[in-house]
């Protein structure tokens, strides 16, 4: 059956209220922006800077987060509301989830959130020191970086903890990959960096989903969609 990201409800005094769900919207628009940004470096001519091609690997790492957030986030509302799309939790692991939604939302980072859940319904936790877990965290800080960024001056051969962590899992902008430019943002904000984001990101929910025994509902709408 289709899954509809829509959720409608009629109450007994005849109101109605609706949810939308926006974590597939979330992931398409990171799958997009990453094959444009794709798309554009297969046309490098030469070195300098493209800020079409920068917007779309800066949107496609914004969306691969907002994509990982919204899962959760989902998820635990859906277990407040008592929702039947939650219901392979079981009643204990719902009732959980609620009571601690109700009162420590606003303090659990997004990744604690996701332990957390796979805590309380008794499923192995992801090693912070692998992945799916590693590459996601990193996705998160490059995201982290951008948002609140901070211009600081850099020192040619200066290696940031950052740089070191993501060495060799991707491509590096190839406009600015061979110019004096600092590692970041210029060199690592590359289609490579784009596909590598929202395949982590993707990866992380996907399994997480398979632990608790939750259908990838977002995955399941994203291909019914015209593809991205």
């Amino acid at each position: 059956m289709p899954h509809v990201h829509d959720e409608v409800r009629i109450t007994d005094s005849v109101s109605v209220a609706s949810r939308h769900y926006l974590s597939a919207e979330h992931l398409w628009s990171a799958l997009h922006a990453a094959r444009r940004s794709r798309e554009l470096e297969a046309e490098v001519a030469g070195p300098g800077f493209d800020p079409e091609h920068r917007s779309y690997v800066i949107s496609a790492l914004l969306s691969a987060v907002a994509f990982l957030e919204a899962v959760v986030n989902e998820v635990f509302e859906d277990a407040v509301d008592r929702n039947d799309r939650v219901k392979p939790l079981g009643l204990r692991c719902t009732e959980l989830m609620a009571e601690t939604w109700a009162t420590s939302e606003r303090s659990l980072g997004t990744l604690e959130r996701y332990q957390l859940a796979l805590l309380m319904a008794d499923k192995a936790r992801f090693g912070k020191g692998e992945n799916p877990y590693q590459d996601a965290s990193s996705v998160i800080g490059i995201r982290n970086s951008l948002t609140h960024f901070k211009p600081r001056w850099h020192q040619h051969g200066e290696v940031e903890k950052l740089e070191k962590s993501l060495s060799g899992k991707f491509d590096l902008n190839p406009y600015l990959a061979e110019t004096g430019n600092p590692w970041f943002p210029g060199k690592v904000l590359s289609a490579g960096c784009a596909e590598w984001a929202v395949n982590s990101c993707r990866l992380l929910a996907q399994g997480w989903s398979d632990r608790l025994g939750l259908p990838r509902y977002f995955d399941e709408s994203v291909a019914e969609w015209k593809s991205p």
